[in-house]
């Protein structure tokens, strides 16, 4: 048994180092900073609320806020489901709402180094490729993978998507094709319409090399895909069945009336283009252009370039001409990115081996320093700690003071305020007794206050201060 295991230690030593650093980055980077306070104030929260109140009411189909159905938040539960778990495991903290993401991060590093290392690449390569996927910039900014949101989730299900479907247009098994509907299944639970971003590329690679074609419109295919429509329609059947009008709302927001003509942020084509430069491939964005022309001119090749290739040539253009533009809407992008920094970097190594070992090492060392020193400023530049403010310095005392049970408070905050609403809800779910009260016209100043709700004279002292609406409308508990 001891040989066996010395054998095995023996072959995979490299797999296994490379799996323990991809490992130490993920722990780093994200395991290390998701605990940091507070709550984000927008998607992050609305989800966090809508994890506690399924974990108070019990409902897995109807996502709640405040006690009734979240009519803003229309998203399938799929990523509430798994922070509801999380939640009974490491409690309804920062932690738990967070992990299910950096889960799912590690599972896109993870996939990227199997597949690459599918794909006959270096070592050296696939774990650089799979440490980048999960260092760039886009993956550690606010609403990325470090976050509550849905996004990491997401791109993971894109990512197994893309290499199921990949392999079965290659070798035909039906399993592939079972896999890739079941993944499809996951992301559209995870954010409905969303996850159709990458289809138009890998459909297209499909219908370019004869022998992808006939896999692509098999039997199997169609069944498999026909069977995850079918569990789709399903929820959304029991979904409105539970709360009458879903469909309607799903329709007008979620599906395409937000990409046709729903301007939330309708900002210019090259969006996404100028974001990736300034900010979202900072430090990663000239080799990801030339990785990207690269692979391009090799796409008769049938490897696993052009699979990166198309799906960015083709899913760009999907999310540039979309009226609605969210900087989060690129990190779809991420994977097939590193598909192609991962096939120039490989290709650069085999040639440098092939003229002096020596200068592939070399070649090796110096792309491992680069993202290195690359990630760790990214790391320092975007790591999530808040500068303290108002709300960072309420959630601080709450956590600090002692309270009285018998007494009714309230947090006045004129400002979008479903993170405190998280915290106030975690004191409630201690016995206590806290609300929020919010005006009705929150253009003033920036104010939160936390009083005695029954102090008539307080609160009439704060709407003269803070606000000129003559009515406060309390949330959460009266």
């Amino acid at each position: 048994m001891l040989r066996r295991i010395q054998s095995f230690l023996s072959e995979k030593r490299y797999t296994l180092a490379s799996l323990a650093f991809i490992v130490a980055v993920w722990v780093l980077v994200y395991i290390r900073t998701i605990p940091i306070p507070i709550i984000q104030q927008w998607d992050e929260s609305r989800n966090a609320v809508n994890t506690q109140e399924m974990l108070q009411n019990g409902n897995l189909l109807v996502r709640y806020f405040q006690g009734k159905p979240d009519n803003w938040e229309l998203k399938p539960p799929m990523l509430i489901w798994l922070q509801c778990l999380s939640a009974k495991i490491f409690g309804v903290t920062e932690f738990g709402i967070r992990f299910p993401s950096a889960l799912a991060a590690l599972g896109i590093a993870l996939i990227s180094y199997f597949f690459l290392l599918g794909e006959k690449t270096m070592h050296a390569t696939a774990t650089l490729a799979a440490t980048a996927a999960i260092t760039m910039p886009a993956a550690l900014h606010s609403h990325g993978f470090l976050f509550g949101d849905h996004d990491a989730l997401l791109c993971f299900f894109q990512a197994l998507m893309l290499v199921f479907q990949y392999r079965f247009l290659q070798s035909g098994k039906p399993h592939l094709s079972w896999l890739f509907a079941l993944a499809f299944l996951m992301g559209w639970l995870t954010k409905s319409i969303a996850v159709c971003f990458v289809l138009p590329g890998i459909f297209i690679l499909g219908l370019l090399h004869k022998e992808y074609r006939k896999n692509l419109f098999s039997v199997n295919q169609i069944l498999a895909f026909t069977a995850a429509a079918a569990l789709i329609v399903l929820y959304y059947v029991l979904r409105n069945w539970q709360q009458p009008g879903y469909a309607d709302m799903v329709n007008q927001e979620e599906w395409l009336g937000r990409f046709a003509n729903h301007p939330e942020a309708n900002r210019d084509m090259l969006y996404y283009v100028k974001g990736f430069y300034t900010e979202r491939l900072q430090g990663f964005f000239i080799p990801a252009v030339l990785s990207f022309l690269w692979c391009l001119l090799q796409w008769k090749n049938k490897s696993f370039s052009t699979l990166g290739a198309f799906i960015i040539l083709f899913t760009l253009p999907v999310i540039s001409i979309s009226q609605s533009k969210n900087y989060w809407y690129d990190l779809p992008l991420l994977f097939p990115i590193t598909l192609c920094l991962a096939k120039m970097l490989n290709d650069f190594l085999v040639f440098a081996k092939q003229q002096k070992p020596v200068a592939s090492q070399i070649a090796a060392i110096l792309a491992t320093a680069y993202l290195v020193i690359t990630s760790l400023k990214i790391i320092s530049t975007h790591n999530h700690q808040n500068n303290p403010n108002k709300k960072e310095r309420m959630v601080q005392y709450l956590r600090s003071k002692q309270f009285n049970k018998d007494k009714k408070y309230g947090v006045y905050c004129n400002a979008f305020n479903t993170d405190i609403l998280f915290y106030l809800n975690t004191m409630n779910s201690k016995g206590y007794d806290f609300a929020i009260a919010e005006p009705t016209d929150s253009t003033q100043r920036f104010s939160t206050n936390l009083m005695d709700r029954e102090d008539k004279e307080a609160w009439t002292k704060q709407w003269k201060i803070a606000n000129p609406a003559p009515e406060l409308v309390f949330t959460g508990n009266k």
